[in-house]
């Protein structure tokens, strides 16, 4: 079982997400990571942001957790994502490894973009249409 720590962070009606790439293709998720050992999830959060992007955060709130199981059911990926507001630093992007870069794109855009997991997506434009005042949720989907 793998977590991963992702943070909604907007600035009007852009999302910031991070390029990532596998062999040939390319896609887009929310910035984070996965979570080390020693730190909590708030701590993974800001680091990993701080990592990719160079920005400063601050969790305000957790928003749902994405569970994610392959079809054979030997892989099991825990999304918990989070809420956060930037409070400092400047976009500047990290790119290392995977990770090819990060840049805000409108939230209507992430139906016409290769975005992971593809629920993500879905639950991301809901919760943008009530101004993020939804109930903490909770998914289970195969991928």
């Amino acid at each position: 079982m793998r977590f991963r720590v992702g943070v909604v962070l907007l600035v009007r009606d852009m999302i910031l997400l991070a390029n990532h790439i596998d062999g040939s293709e390319s896609y887009w998720v929310l910035p984070g990571g996965a979570l080390e050992n020693w730190e909590t999830l708030e701590e993974c959060a800001v680091r990993e942001v701080k990592e990719e992007t160079g920005l400063e955060i601050k969790v305000r709130r957790l928003l749902f957790v994405d569970e994610a199981i392959s079809e054979d059911k030997r892989v099991v990926v825990t999304n918990i994502v989070f809420l956060g507001e930037i409070i400092g630093g400047r976009l500047n992007p990290n790119p290392m490894g995977y990770f090819r870069g990060a840049e805000f794109i409108h939230v209507n855009q992430l139906d016409e973009i290769n975005f992971y997991p593809r629920i993500t997506a879905k639950v991301l434009k809901e919760a943008y249409s009530t101004n993020f005042k939804i109930e903490t949720k909770y998914f289970l989907h195969n991928y």
